[in-house]
């Protein structure tokens, strides 16, 4: 929680990517992993990111790289926001939440992946 704080990512952003499956932390190096999934909701996708001072990029190998990182709404959501990383996607919400807007109303899609 302490990389997302500095970041300035909104703790409750935060809470829902770890409850919904989209985030969780790698062990043993405390990497951030995002998750991607498919319609049905498997997981087809993960990204890692280093947290630390050293920069580390990386992927769960021979995961589906058409299925990245997202939020969607559950409505016919007509509108599509899309980012180069999962990190931006996620100050995108936070900057919506600051403004007073739900940031789940629209769908969000994260570029992200190494290759």
């Amino acid at each position: 929680m302490a990389y997302w704080s500095k970041r300035g990512i909104d703790r409750s952003i935060i809470d829902f990517c770890l409850q919904s499956g989209r985030l969780y932390e790698s062990r043993p190096y405390h990497n951030a992993v995002f998750v991607g999934f498919d319609l049905k909701g498997v997981p087809r996708y993960e990204a890692i990111r280093g947290t630390s001072k050293t920069r580390y990029m990386g992927e769960v190998s021979g995961r589906d790289k058409r299925y990245f990182f997202s939020i969607t709404v559950k409505e016919d959501g007509q509108n599509l926001h899309l980012f180069e990383s999962a990190i931006d996607l996620l100050s995108y919400c936070t900057l919506q939440k600051l403004k007073g807007s739900d940031w789940k109303q629209t769908h969000l899609l994260s570029l992200l992946y190494y290759d």
